[in-house]
């Protein structure tokens, strides 16, 4: 099982299987990653892998978000980041792993079957820095789609995904797909 480290959530969930995936959905103006990054962090103090996923900012705020905690990013063999935002700005990488094309969800799609294909069968968690951004940059069913195969292939790999999500004003209609999807 999969442990968020938030032990009230833990205790309700009872966990996270590997497979299944969960939003943390917030208001605008509340900043959403940090939910995000305690879960990354929590499972690699456990030992197990993370893949953390920006799109909306650079990857040295990850780096940056974890130092704000007092951890420091480069302890953790286990931590995979995935650039899909330097390629939107036109903005160099240092990340082994970047997303080509950002407003094509299977773009990164193939940059974390890559990821999870190397594994060689270690449980762990993805993190998305924002669901909100992929569905305004893919397209909103694209997204969607893309969304539920990387879920899928995830799960085979003994992944759960976890999106971090703002409730923009999006149609009704998107947002019940969304909890559908999740």
């Amino acid at each position: 099982m999969i442990e968020t480290g938030i032990p009230k959530l833990d205790e309700y969930l009872e966990g996270i299987p590997p497979g299944k995936s969960l939003v943390f959905s917030v208001e605008p103006g509340v900043e959403e990653s940090d939910v995000g990054i305690h879960v990354l962090h929590h499972n690699l103090e456990k030992g197990k892998k993370g893949i953390y996923v920006v799109s909306e900012s650079s990857p040295k705020n990850v780096v940056r978000k974890f130092a704000d905690f007092n951890w420091d990013v480069k302890r953790y063999e286990n931590l995979t980041i995935v650039d899909g935002y330097s390629s939107l700005v036109g903005a160099p990488t240092e990340e082994k792993y970047v997303v080509e094309e950002p407003h094509d969800i299977r773009s990164y799609e193939d940059a974390l079957l890559e990821i999870l294909e190397k594994n060689g069968g270690q449980e762990g968690v993805i993190v998305f820095d924002s669901l909100s951004n992929l569905l305004d940059m893919c397209g909103e069913r694209e997204a969607l789609e893309g969304i539920e195969r990387i879920n899928k292939d995830a799960g085979s790999f003994g992944f759960a995904t976890i999106y971090n999500f703002i409730a923009w004003p999006y149609k009704e209609a998107l947002l019940y797909r969304i909890k559908r999807t999740f």
